[in-house]
């Protein structure tokens, strides 16, 4: 009888059935920048997860199918190889990319920044390439929070000019309809 390790060492992935676990990932990695460089610490390499379908990689990473085909048009992400009946075949190394992808997506970055920190991902000393944006980034959003708050306040200004007692004419209306 095997130990409760020694199984979980073992056991296949399981490809095409619900959603992922952590116990699916067996193979730990050593990473720079989320696991975009991924090196196997186990010699499970050659069973992990070598295909698996859109709807799998979609329902690991939280990004949508649409957009997972949209980050291949635009070779953000690499094309997969497809089986024998057309479909697309994804392997463990998709995964990571496309998280990698979604965290900086939450963030704020755009996709030419993304693409930019993904390349830095694979090169040794380069934090101060990966601050540079990042920092660029930081100050674009302080200035869209500083255009925002703006916006707010001339909101409360029109919304001043509205009579609720049901005159004839809103100050709201009348203020964007001026030339």
């Amino acid at each position: 009888r095997k130990s409760p390790a020694q199984q979980s060492a073992t056991r296949k992935p399981r490809v095409g059935m619900g959603r992922f676990s952590d116990s699916d990932f067996i193979v730990g990695f050593r990473s720079h920048l989320y696991g975009l460089q991924s090196v196997a610490t186990t010699d499970a390499r050659a069973d992990f997860m070598t295909e698996f379908t859109i709807g799998r990689l979609s329902a690991a990473t939280g990004v949508h199918i649409e957009t997972i085909r949209y980050y291949e048009k635009i070779d953000l992400v690499p094309k997969p190889p497809r089986s024998d009946g057309g479909r697309r075949l994804y392997d463990g190394d998709a995964i990571q990319r496309l998280r990698f992808i979604r965290r900086a997506r939450d963030l704020g970055f755009p996709l030419d920044d993304v693409r930019s920190l993904m390349g830095l991902a694979t090169e040794p000393g380069s934090c101060a390439d990966a601050f540079e944006i990042a920092e660029r980034h930081r100050l674009d959003v302080r200035n869209r929070i500083a255009d925002l708050r703006r916006l707010e306040r001339r909101l409360s200004q029109l919304t001043e000019a509205c009579h609720l007692e049901g005159d004839l004419e809103c100050g709201l209306i009348d203020a964007l309809s001026r030339n």
